[in-house]
């Protein structure tokens, strides 16, 4: 885990404004999430969504020229306990 993001800040990721979320789910929420992968892909796919309309809109309304959005997604499966915990 380490050594990937240790690749990422130093290869990947350009020199650029960078901002993390971390999102969490109801317990119910996180087993439908942890063992239905369609489920927890077209979740991902919309939050992804979510956060490039609302980050490229407001390039747009900055006067940025062609604002791009790009992401990286990991899922953490278990939380300190090794409870099945995906966030």
């Amino acid at each position: 885990m380490t050594e990937l993001a240790a690749h990422i800040v130093d290869s990947v990721i350009p020199a650029v404004p960078v901002r993390q979320f971390v999102l969490t789910f109801p317990p119910h929420i996180r087993w439908v999430l942890a063992w239905n992968a369609e489920f927890r892909n077209w979740v991902l796919a919309a939050i992804m969504r979510a956060l490039e309309k609302h980050y490229v809109g407001q390039g747009e309304v900055a006067g940025a020229v062609s604002p791009q959005f790009e992401a990286i997604s990991v899922v953490q499966w278990f939380d300190g306990a090794l409870r099945v915990f995906p966030h």
